[in-house]
């Protein structure tokens, strides 16, 4: 992404505001690796959940079959298909709420597991469970501070960003959590969201969100971040979280 910014005249500056870190395998999860047969699907909602899961899967014994698998768009296929094997189901809509309203057309309910981050959002079991799915979410990774909150913060406070890209709600909190602890307590520069999710959360901290991508993907944030930038040409210092 900072290339594609770079190329296109911005001055991008990565601050990682969070980071992924895949539980251990204990007893709970390996009980629910080892009853996969007793589900009827498998979801997953982002490219992290299945290298997480695999892993574990891996741990557990990769020989234990796997239920049809139901993903949320071509990214996260893409990343089943390499681990897992080939999905059964693709959403067109890239969220969890679309994902849900997908495999109730298309009668994929039963018993369902979602792994998935300890934070996850529970739009997509809550629409399931409305539906009578019944939906174990099984925690593969917990989203975790990342190490550049502090420095994102102090270039903020030196009037050095114009726009902050979130790709996700706990980025947005943990760019909330680094400017209260920041001297001064710097107000945020705009935001340009990944989809509403994260800019309902950017907007519930008092973030001033200026852009939402159509639809939950990088090149759509970019494709925000440059009608963005049209209107305001004098602000091109993009901090990508």
């Amino acid at each position: 992404m900072a290339a594609a910014l770079a190329a296109q005249g911005a001055h991008p500056f990565s601050y990682p505001l969070i980071a992924h870190e895949p539980v251990v395998l204990g007893p709970a999860t390996e009980q629910a690796l080892r009853g996969l047969a007793s589900y009827d699907c498998l979801v997953f909602t982002s490219a992290t959940a299945v290298d997480c899961f695999a892993a574990l899967h891996r741990q557990c014994g990769a020989d234990i079959a796997l239920p049809p698998i139901a993903a949320v768009g071509p990214a996260t296929a893409r990343a089943v298909a390499k681990e897992l094997g080939e999905p059964a189901f693709v959403s067109s809509i890239r969220t969890g709420g679309g994902l849900a309203a997908e495999l109730v057309s298309a009668g994929m309910l039963g018993r369902i597991l979602v792994p998935a981050a300890d934070v996850a959002d529970p739009s997509l079991a809550t629409e399931l469970r409305k539906a009578g799915a019944t939906v174990q979410l099984l925690t593969v990774y917990r989203t975790v501070p990342g190490p550049a909150a502090a420095a994102l913060a102090a270039a903020v406070a030196a009037g050095g960003i114009d726009v902050v890209l979130l790709a996700s709600p706990s980025a947005a909190r943990a760019l909330a959590r680094g400017l209260e602890a920041e001297p001064g307590h710097p107000d945020a520069p705009p935001v340009v969201c990944i989809g509403p999710t994260t800019a309902r959360e950017a907007v519930g901290l008092g973030l001033e969100v200026v852009a939402v991508a159509a639809e939950p993907s990088r090149q759509e944030l970019l494709t925000a971040l440059w009608e963005w930038t049209r209107r305001n040409p004098e602000r091109r210092h993009a901090a990508i979280q």
